[in-house]
């Protein structure tokens, strides 16, 4: 087989899962890049994730090292208002291994699981949206600098990679059409993450994006793209 037709197959089939593709908000688990023993940091932000990034909704996450290499974080998400079903609620609970690399460079690897409400956008000619729970099951690699001169920067990224389940209520169109689900869709969650934050020698302003690009079964993609702004404030 020539390299043009394997170029031409990779294209099809990325066209057929784009076709039947879902877009979800992916949840922003800030980065935290702990140093040692009882570090800690607490986030307050706005994100805006779920269908079209036009809602936005409040986050809050913590996270604490009780040992020089252990860490535990929490973290929830949760809609101004009243309508769910626009901006759902989802909470997530973490912990794992964190170590200095030296030169500031901070190595944490967590292990987690999340569950919530979450929306969807899926067939794009007659936009169908839809409602339902998601859960989720992980590891988190992250890698990042500290201590970047004199507004305390820092930067870095992460990748999280694990199983995530989408339990359908309804379907809904722009004819008000609700069709009632009971169907479970599985796949491999993969978000990467990039932020920067800067501030003073507790407080933080940070900027970050996670984006969602994860095969369903038998249901397509998930994509998806969550910014923030946070206020972070480090022990």
């Amino acid at each position: 087989m020539s390299i043009n037709r394997v170029y031409y197959l990779i294209a099809a089939c990325l066209l057929a899962m784009l076709s039947s593709c879902i877009m979800m908000g992916p949840q922003a688990d800030p980065i935290a890049l702990l140093q040692g023993k009882n570090d800690a940091m607490i986030t307050a932000g706005l994100c805006a994730p779920g269908v079209s990034n036009t809602i936005l909704g409040a986050s809050v996450s913590g996270a604490y090292a009780p040992t020089d290499h252990f860490a535990l974080q929490v973290h929830a998400e949760f809609p101004f208002g009243k309508q769910r079903y626009q901006y759902p609620f989802y909470t997530s609970l973490n912990m794992g291994y964190f170590t200095n690399l030296g030169s500031n460079v901070i190595i944490e690897n967590f292990y987690g699981g999340g569950y919530g409400n979450i929306s969807t956008y899926s067939d794009p000619e007659i936009f169908c949206f839809g409602y339902g729970n998601v859960v989720r099951a992980y590891t988190q690699i992250n890698c990042g600098r500290i201590n970047l001169g004199r507004v305390h920067g820092e930067f870095g990224g992460g990748l999280k990679l694990g199983y995530v389940g989408y339990h359908s209520s309804f379907k809904a169109n722009l004819s008000g059409e609700i069709q009632y689900t009971n169907r479970w869709t599985h796949g491999m969650l993969i978000e990467p993450t990039l932020f920067y934050r800067f501030g003073w020698e507790h407080w933080r302003i940070g900027l970050q994006i996670t984006g969602s690009f994860s095969p369903m079964f038998p249901h397509g993609l998930v994509l998806g793209c969550d910014p923030s702004i946070t206020l972070n404030y480090c022990f």
